[in-house]
This record gives C-alpha cells, sequence and structure tokens, in this order.
C-alpha cells in the first residue's frame, strides 16, 4: 500500500509517504512556507522513493482545524494531484494524527491522553483530547474557550498518568493550565506542530475503512468561519427590537439553545413589554445572508441610573462562536451606559463554561451561586459587571 500524505495546518508543512505501514517523512523547517515548498516536498519525496504518482492507492491530506490559509493549500493541492492522478483522497481531522505518531518519550506501561491545543485567536483553541492509537475522541476537537476546554479536560483525565499537550497555545494559557487539577506533560520541542507522520498512520486505517472522497468531494474543516467571512457576516448583523412576527423564530432559537426552554406565552409577554416599557429590552439579531431571519437573540431589563439584569442570551447553536453573542452583550453594555447604569447581572448554569467564558472576556466577573437553580438542579452562577 502506498499513500502520499500532506500536512500543512500548521507553521511547518511536511510530506510523508506510507509504504505498507514504513513512514518516510521530508519536513520544511521554514515556517509557513507552504505554498513555496509544499510541491517540491512531494515531488522530491516520491523520487527518492522511486515512486510514481500513478502507483499511489491515495492521497491523505491534514483537513483542519488549524491556519485557514494552511488548509487550503493543503487541500487544493490534494485535490489537484488527485485529479491528474486519477487518485482517491482520505481526510485526515489534524487533531487527531497528534495520536497516530511515534514518540521516544513515551514511557512502557504509561496511559496517556494526547491533548493538541492549538491557538485559534479570539480567546480561543482548537482542542481535542485522545488516547493512542485511538480515532475516536475522549473530548471531541472543536473550538473552545481554553476554560472550557480544561474543564473538560480536568474531568476526563482522571485515570490516565498525564495529559500531555501538543501545538503553540501552551505558552499563551499556562497559568490557566496550572489553575486546574490535571496532571500534565508538555511535548518536547520538536514534537509539538503539526506532522504528516501521524496524518500517513492515520490515513491508512481511515482508506482501510473506505472512508475516501475524490477530488470534486474533498472538504477542508474549519471548525469556524474564516476570520475575513465571520467579520464581514457579523458586520452585516443586524440588532433590531423584537417584533410579535418574531415570536415564532424566537421560540426556534429558545428551544434549540437550552434543555428548558422558555413557554411561547412567557416570550409573547417579554416581546410585548419591551414595546411598551423603555426598560425592557428584546433584541433580535438578523442576518441578511439568512433572508433576514433572526438567528440570535438578547433580553434584558435595566432601571435607569442603578442596574441592568441580563435576562437571555440565545443563539442558533449553527450560528455560535462567530461572535454573535458577544455583539449583542456588546449592544446592551452601550445602552446600559448610556442610561448610567452602574451594574450590570446576570445567571449562568455552572456547566455552560463557554458562556462563562464569554461573559469574563467582557468583564463579567462571579460573584454567587444559586444552589440548585436550574429545573434539573444544576446551579446558577452569577456574574456581574461594574460600569
Amino acid at each position: 500500500m502506498l499513500i502520499l500524505a500532506i500536512e500543512t495546518t500548521g507553521p511547518v508543512s511536511s510530506v510523508a509517504l506510507n509504504r505498507d505501514g514504513i513512514i518516510t517523512e521530508i519536513k520544511n523547517e521554514d515556517s509557513y512556507s507552504h505554498l513555496k515548498q509544499l510541491m517540491p516536498m512531494v515531488k522530491e519525496l516520491l523520487e527518492e522513493e522511486d515512486v510514481k504518482g500513478e502507483d499511489l492507492d491515495a492521497i491523505a491530506v491534514s483537513q483542519g482545524p488549524g491556519s485557514f490559509t494552511g488548509i487550503r493549500i493543503g487541500m487544493v493541492s490534494a485535490k489537484g494531484l488527485a485529479q491528474v492522478w486519477d487518485k482517491a483522497i482520505v481526510e485526515v481531522p489534524t487533531l487527531a494524527t497528534f495520536a497516530f505518531r511515534d514518540y521516544g518519550w513515551e514511557e512502557e506501561g504509561k496511559k496517556y491522553l494526547y491533548c493538541p491545543v492549538i491557538d485559534a485567536k479570539m480567546h480561543q483553541v482548537y482542542a481535542a483530547a485522545y488516547e493512542k492509537g485511538n480515532k475516536e475522541a475522549v473530548i471531541p476537537g472543536a473550538s473552545y474557550y481554553m476554560d472550557e476546554f480544561l474543564s473538560l479536560l480536568e474531568k476526563a483525565a482522571k485515570g490516565y498518568d498525564a495529559a500531555v499537550f501538543f501545538g503553540d497555545a501552551y505558552g499563551i494559557y499556562k497559568d490557566s493550565i496550572d489553575s486546574y487539577d490535571i496532571v500534565y506533560a508538555l511535548a518536547p520541542e520538536e514534537d509539538l506542530c503539526q506532522s504528516s507522520f501521524g496524518t500517513a498512520v492515520l490515513g491508512e486505517v481511515l482508506y482501510k475503512e473506505g472512508k475516501v472522497k475524490n477530488c470534486f468531494d474533498a472538504r477542508p474543516e474549519y471548525f469556524r468561519l474564516p476570520e475575513a467571512e465571520r467579520k464581514f457576516r457579523t458586520k452585516s448583523l443586524r440588532l433590531v427590537p423584537a417584533e410579535t412576527k418574531d415570536l415564532k423564530r424566537i421560540c426556534e432559537i429558545e428551544k434549540a439553545a437550552f434543555d428548558d426552554p422558555w413557554t411561547e406565552q412567557m416570550l409573547l409577554e417579554d416581546i410585548e413589554r419591551s414595546l411598551e416599557d423603555p426598560k425592557t429590552v428584546f433584541l433580535t439579531a438578523k442576518d441578511p445572508e439568512d433572508g433576514s431571519e433572526a438567528v440570535a437573540y438578547i433580553e434584558a431589563f435595566l432601571i435607569p441610573g442603578t442596574f441592568a439584569e441580563i435576562q437571555n442570551v440565545a443563539t442558533m447553536p449553527e450560528r455560535r462562536r462567530q461572535g454573535i453573542a458577544r455583539k449583542m452583550m456588546l449592544e446592551i453594555i452601550s445602552i446600559a451606559k448610556e442610561q448610567k447604569i452602574k451594574e450590570l447581572e446576570l445567571e449562568v448554569r455552572a456547566g455552560n463554561t463557554a458562556a462563562i467564558c464569554l461573559y469574563g472576556s467582557l468583564g463579567f466577573e462571579e460573584t454567587g451561586l444559586r444552589k440548585g437553580y436550574y429545573q434539573d438542579g444544576e446551579d446558577a452562577v452569577l456574574m456581574t459587571k461594574k460600569l
């Protein structure tokens, strides 16, 4: 079996050939020179191994997440080669490849949890956790706030000798990592970044399972919109007061966002109150790209000159992590400042780490706990922001 593997999602690009389980790899040591170096490396590798493109069984490509530009370069290159050579493409999830590499530091008998954590900007990371040689994640790959991921890892890492961190986010979030009860180690510098070695090994596993695509159907995995598109779509959002005609859509958002949604009657009463009482603010986020249909909403009660309570924030699941909730929160904060409000308050489920991280990044601090506040017995965390 011959599989060509391509890795361009990190700072260093590499290519590898998997010949019946024996991996030969070439790395480019110049950071972010993928476009210039990738194809010459492919040519060099195949010539050294005396392999022609037509001899390959498949091309495995690291599909992301990671650098958006790098992902595109790797995917487009793989698709082009696959089309020329008439070969199948294996889409290899980047984060899982860290669990399919050979490391010289692993101690026999020790059980590790392999945790790639890649800086995704905007206070977020691309992260996951895997056992060695297992493509099924212990913590699924996603875009997380770091504290959100660490809270999951703190529970998942019990029973393992150590969680081993890979990627470039460790140096950024070391203090946060140290604040959790996690026994961990940092991978050696030479193993921190993505490598086509893991792409080649996992690519073979997926190929044998029949998980292949043709050159037209293969797709990258970003985990979220590219930054330029995210900014464009967030900028194009219109925050407008809710109307009764929005009730059906708001109910859909509410049911999609919460396990214990407010009733249609409760939401209708709040919308009607906001149309009559200036102390109640009920805004919807509408996107022209979605036919100007609401994709999120926020509700707050304000007493000018004193305090305000943010009562609900909800976003359709497919539109999360796109800056929409942040935009709505900033609008409420702006309104509160205009009304000389001194303090903003809200409550959030103790297990909703993503929301807690978002509010924290906006200057809210945890100020209390309401035990068993929600219907299922979960606690509510009280958070406050001084204005």
